[in-house]
C-alpha cells in the first residue's frame, strides 16, 4: 500500500511541476482534464496530510514507531506545517470570497 501511495504521490508532484505552470501560463479557464486533474491533485494532497498522521516512521536507532500518538507528534513537529501550507486550497478560498462579495452587493465601510 505504501509503495502504491508513493507512486501516486510522485505522479501528483509531476503534475504540479509540469502541468500547473503550463495551465497558469497558457490556459485562461481550465476545463475537462486540466480542471478535474488539478482538483484531484489538490484533494489528494489534503488527504495525504491525514494519511501522514497514521504512517509509521523509523527512529534514528532503527526502531519502527507505530503508536498513533507518537506518529502524530512527530509529524506535527516536522512536515505538517509545510504540507498544510502547500495543500491549502488558496484558489478555492479566493474564488469563494470573490463570489460571496459579488453576490452581497456594496459593502459600507
Amino acid at each position: 500500500m505504501a509503495r502504491n501511495w508513493s507512486i501516486l504521490l510522485l505522479i501528483c508532484l509531476a503534475w504540479v511541476a509540469v502541468l500547473m505552470p503550463f495551465t497558469l501560463g497558457f490556459v485562461e479557464e481550465p476545463e475537462g482534464f486540466l480542471k478535474y486533474g488539478a482538483m484531484f491533485v489538490d484533494y489528494f494532497f489534503i488527504f495525504d496530510i491525514f494519511f501522514n498522521f497514521f504512517a509509521a516512521f523509523t527512529e534514528e536507532d532503527g526502531s519502527l514507531v507505530v503508536k498513533n500518538k507518537q506518529i502524530a507528534i512527530n509529524y506535527m513537529k516536522g512536515w505538517f506545517f509545510f504540507d498544510l501550507m502547500a495543500s491549502f486550497p488558496f484558489e478555492e478560498v479566493i474564488n469563494f470570497t470573490v463570489k460571496y462579495k459579488a453576490n452581497s452587493g456594496p459593502v459600507d465601510n
